[in-house]
């Protein structure tokens, strides 16, 4: 009697929880709906028009959407999680509220035109999910990135000046097509070795000085360094300008190389290129070894390098004719070394 007892409860509070989850919306018909308070379990489906708010109860609800139409009202998370089986596309006036956790499964959040600055606020997580931006963004507080994911601007700007902007270990953020203002220590980093940060076509403008401790990075397009502050590589990772790249530093940067081994600034084949346009060019012991590509110099760049001997300097080639280096200073421009060896390894 007792164990019958207990299966007739168990099966109760299934099947209240069970039946508590909501299907707002069908794949076969046009609905339209209002604001929502959405719970554990709940979907919005197929031909469903989200015109009101919608919010997440709790924070350990996880909601689904697998909806055609655009999010018309604003999303607010309270912490919960939006899990997605179809992309988003956000009304010009909405955007998402109070931190959460966005599961993309490879789908994308495309947020449309807005005339004022649109402003994200963490703590977000956002896993396998791309964020397509069509106009000036500001983010504030915590956004993780796990697995792949990207932040596509359009040639817009992201302000990253409040905001701390981590990729996971084992995770690829990727941005393109984007100005990034607002970069300093603290802003933008990974996690762990093995996370990776690609920019394509992306203006980096700095507000501080700015190292990049761990992960890879990759350079893709051109990339500009701006602002006047430090960039100082000091992960044991490689940073690789890819074939057709350019990595660009602007009048009154410094470039520091600060890492454990000489070789970590990779430039791919001949068209790869680290262009120095009046910037201060620093390498820690054991030196600086660039291979391949095309090095320009453009106006006085001051060289400061930490060797007493010259295989600790900057090096360009390594003696062997394929991974000669093309040295390429515009006319009036050259290096001024201040300290240490500046070496000419082509053959």
């Amino acid at each position: 009697m007792k164990r019958s007892l207990f299966v007739y409860i168990f099966c109760g509070i299934f099947f209240i929880l069970n039946i508590s989850s909501i299907d707002y919306g069908s794949y076969t018909t046009v609905g339209n709906f209002g604001s929502l308070s959405l719970a554990d379990g709940d979907r919005l489906l197929g031909f469903s028009s989200f015109v009101g708010d919608l919010t997440i109860t709790n924070s350990f609800d996880v909601v689904t959407w697998d909806c055609y139409y655009p999010l018309i009202g604003s999303f607010t998370f309270n912490g919960g999680t939006l899990e997605l089986q179809e992309n988003v596309n956000i009304a010009s006036e909405s955007t998402f509220f109070d931190g959460g956790t966005l599961v993309g499964n490879g789908q994308t959040v495309h947020f449309s035109p807005s005339e004022a600055t649109r402003s994200l606020t963490g703590p977000f997580v956002l896993d396998n999910v791309a964020l397509i931006f069509e106009s000036a963004v500001s983010l504030t507080g915590t956004f993780e990135f796990k697995n792949n994911c990207k932040i596509i601007g359009r040639e817009s700007t992201i302000d990253f000046s409040a905001a701390t902007v981590i990729v996971s270990d084992d995770a690829q953020l990727w941005l393109k097509d984007l100005t990034v203002d607002g970069i300093g220590d603290g802003t933008l980093y990974c996690s762990g070795s093995s996370s990776q940060l690609v920019l394509e076509s992306v203006e980096l403008i700095q507000d501080g000085n700015y190292s990049f401790i761990a992960g890879f990075l990759d350079i893709v397009g051109q990339i500009k360094m701006r602002g006047g502050y430090g960039f100082s590589y000091e992960s044991d990772q490689q940073c690789i300008i890819h074939r057709n790249s350019e990595l660009f530093f602007d009048s009154g940067m410094t470039f520091s190389y600060n890492t454990s081994a000489s070789d970590l600034v990779v430039m791919e084949d001949f068209t790869s290129t680290l262009y120095l346009y009046e910037t201060t060019l620093f390498s820690a012991v054991p030196g600086l070894h660039l291979t391949k590509g095309i090095f320009t110099v453009d106006g006085e760049c001051p060289v400061y390098s930490g060797a007493s001997v010259e295989n600790e300097g900057i090096q360009l080639g390594d003696g062997t004719r394929v991974n000669n280096v093309k040295y390429n200073p515009l006319p009036e421009s050259g290096l001024s070394i201040r300290s240490g060896y500046v070496v000419y390894e082509n053959v």
